[in-house]
């Protein structure tokens, strides 16, 4: 993508090097496993971060009803919170675009009582459900709506009672791949001018291939460049999978280089090569805003193209619950994955 003095960082490039890490085939869908993980399970725990809680829930009750409603299948759903505005985006655009269209549409219900039904109905959905997954996306689809209705506290910094407007008023669209940085930034800053934006849909012309967390990244890249400073409170990630080797090598580049209020999951999943595209895009924004120097790209990224310091070997296999609540432990699929460095078991506090 570009010749930064001797250094040439290409998408070839970041593919070639994460590979020599994570290279077992594990499904149709291109993700690699690192070997060493293959052998070993390894359980996850809680955090104690409620703001993380809520998102995940969201995240996965939306999901569900996506697929089981709005009939889009096969989606990834990530959520990037900051102080009382979030920004919900897909890996398939056509499905940010099918949320929005039906977040928008009802005009006689305030946006809050929306996320509500749509928990509701999620969990009653999965409560039917046969699948292998029903019993955790019945359980954070449960706890969705408690949050939502005030039965569970704990939500933090998410001022719920913002959320009391209609859906059409609340939310706004963006396309990460055109020149938003301008009004991304005033969205984050709560200064749009448009009435008080709080939920912002975010998808990506030519970008379908590309991960939830890194159409964000890119939206985040061009809010800065165009003068976003965000205070000190963080900007948190969390969705229905915890972020994949590519994002979470993203996610730590930003944090490192632009962003250091970005929290996201501490231990990534498969590598998948897709990732590859948008990663050097990122660079080639935060280089050209002066964010990565000539010294910088000597002085912490490999020849062609990956952080320093980033390598791991924390790739989990997770456990899976049937719909009684029997744990499993098939879950080498993409969609068996959960989205953070949360726990569905029984310790996981309320």
């Amino acid at each position: 993508m570009g010749i930064y003095k001797n250094k040439r960082i290409t998408q070839a490039g970041v593919n070639r090097e994460m590979r020599s890490e994570y290279d077992t085939l594990h499904s149709q869908y291109g993700g690699y496993h690192n070997r060493k993980v293959l052998v070993s399970l390894k359980r996850k725990t809680a955090p104690e971060n409620r703001e993380e809680r809520f998102a995940v829930h969201l995240a996965t009750a939306l999901k569900d009803w996506c697929e089981k409603t709005l009939k889009r299948p096969e989606i990834e759903i990530q959520i990037a919170m900051y102080r009382e505005r979030f920004v919900i985006s897909c890996n398939k655009n056509a499905s940010v675009e099918a949320i929005y269209e039906d977040f928008i549409k009802d005009e006689s219900r305030k946006f809050s009582e929306k996320l509500v039904s749509l928990a509701d109905s999620t969990a009653e959905a999965a409560r039917r459900s046969q699948a292998l997954e029903a019993f955790r996306v019945r359980r954070h689809a449960t706890k969705l709506s408690d949050e939502l209705s005030g039965r569970r506290d704990g939500l933090g910094a998410l001022n719920l009672a913002g959320l009391i407007n209609q859906g059409k008023d609340l939310c706004i669209r963006f396309d990460a791949s055109t020149d938003i940085g301008k009004q991304f930034a005033d969205f984050l800053s709560g200064e749009i001018s448009m009435l008080d934006k709080r939920v912002a849909l975010i998808m990506g012309d030519g970008m379908d291939s590309w991960h939830a967390e890194q159409k964000i990244l890119i939206g985040l890249c061009k809010a800065v460049r165009a003068g976003f400073r965000p205070l000190s409170a963080s900007i948190l990630f969390a969705g229905t999978f915890r972020p994949c080797r590519g994002c979470w090598e993203s996610l730590n580049l930003v944090q490192k280089f632009c962003l250091p209020h970005i929290q996201f999951g501490g231990r990534p999943g498969h590598f998948w090569q897709t990732t590859s595209k948008a990663h050097v895009e990122i660079i080639r924004l935060l280089r050209d805003g002066g964010y990565i120097g000539d010294d910088d790209l000597t002085k912490h990224f490999r020849r062609d193209g990956t952080l320093k310091g980033m390598n791991t070997t924390s790739t989990h296999r997770m456990y899976l619950r049937t719909r009684k609540g029997e744990r499993g432990e098939e879950a080498l699929h993409y969609n068996s994955d959960s989205g953070s460095d949360l726990s569905d078991d029984d310790s996981e506090p309320d």
